[in-house]
């Protein structure tokens, strides 16, 4: 039985009205398992001064990808193991604003000493380190690095700028657990049952992995199943009524600011009805068509004098208030697979 826990809301907007249930179907439907299955990524925890290969070999079960070659870097680094051995395994949403300068410092230097050794990434550094100090250092794969700062992976970065964004994810991460600190209390409680534990830092990674990949991204498949479930966690939606509805001169739902805009296709809802053409566009909320530079350009810049941008919860409320039509992109009139 899923317990209701209060609504959980990251600073970039994302909202969790289910949490606890996003986290159960990612068990279901993502954990690594094997012949001694406990129950999750994390069953190889392992807080220690030392990395060892075996803890390489745990963060492999959790797709890190590490080459007996990696390996044998990882573990032969004094200067790596002489970094976690500083690094304290506390919880990242308490530690004290006034304590948080000098942890980010330190987890600075220890990331700069993964990521200085040969051929590594952000994702592996991460991964490794999460199963040495689990309450502190979130994995940061492509998907969550995404999410949380817009970057992309499939970009080039320099080790610098990885560990920029890493830094970055950590003041953001921080910044969630400490504004939902009750929330994320609850949640770990209501999911003490799983065999292995999960971490604040864990919790919120998993959402975060998981609004990117599986609704941002639309990709549900995972290696023991389909998500689905989980993926409506809109709170309160609110009602798309048509101008004379409203008794407005405009239409009602309009997205106004950058802030707005993000907050809708986090949620991946409803459609987007451009009026910047004649006649005016309906699209998914995830088209990309509907990208972030083009509605700055639009709303931003001209102030809507090249068209405008409303939100609707279906295709037939876009036709009956703007006799829109569909885009050929995106085609919103088709139904999507594994939203409810």
């Amino acid at each position: 039985m899923v317990n209701l826990v209060a609504v959980i809301t990251l600073a970039n907007g994302a909202v969790f009205a289910r949490a606890e249930e996003r986290v159960r179907e990612y068990c279901e439907v993502e954990v690594y398992r094997d012949k001694d299955y406990r129950g999750g990524y994390d069953d190889h925890q392992n807080i220690t001064d030392r990395i060892a290969a075996e803890d390489v070999e745990a963060a492999n079960n959790m797709r890190a990808r590490l080459s007996s070659l990696d390996r044998g870097r990882i573990t032969h680094s004094p200067e790596l193991q002489e970094r976690l051995a500083a690094t304290r395994d506390v919880e990242l949403g308490e530690v004290e604003g006034s304590r948080w300068k000098e942890v980010k410092s330190g987890l600075g230097l220890l990331f700069s000493s993964f990521l200085s050794l040969p051929g590594t990434t952000l994702a592996q550094c991460t991964t490794v380190l999460h199963l040495k100090r689990p309450h502190l250092i979130p994995v940061l794969d492509p998907h969550v690095v995404r999410f949380m700062t817009g970057n992309d992976f499939g970009n080039s970065f320099s080790k610098g700028e990885l560990l920029q964004m890493a830094l970055e994810c950590l003041d953001s991460a921080r910044a969630d657990l400490v504004s939902n600190r009750t929330q994320f209390s609850e949640l770990r409680s209501n999911l003490a049952d799983l065999p292995t534990p999960l971490s604040g830092v864990r919790l919120h990674g998993i959402l975060c992995w998981t609004q990117e990949n599986w609704v941002n991204r639309a990709d549900i498949a995972g290696p023991y199943g389909v998500a689905g479930k989980s993926l409506n966690q809109r709170v309160a939606p609110p009602a798309a009524v048509s101008a004379s509805q409203a008794g407005e001169s405009e239409p009602a739902g309009e997205i106004r600011n950058i802030r707005e805009f993000r907050q809708v296709k986090l949620r991946a809802e409803g459609v987007i009805v451009t009026t910047g053409s004649k006649p005016p566009r309906a699209h998914r909320a995830l088209c990309r068509e509907l990208s972030e530079e083009r509605f700055t350009e639009a709303v931003v810049f001209n102030e809507g004098k090249k068209g405008r941008y409303y939100l609707r919860s279906a295709l037939a409320e876009a036709v009956r208030d703007f006799q829109a039509v569909a885009c050929m992109k995106c085609r919103p009139e088709r139904p999507v697979i594994g939203r409810e």
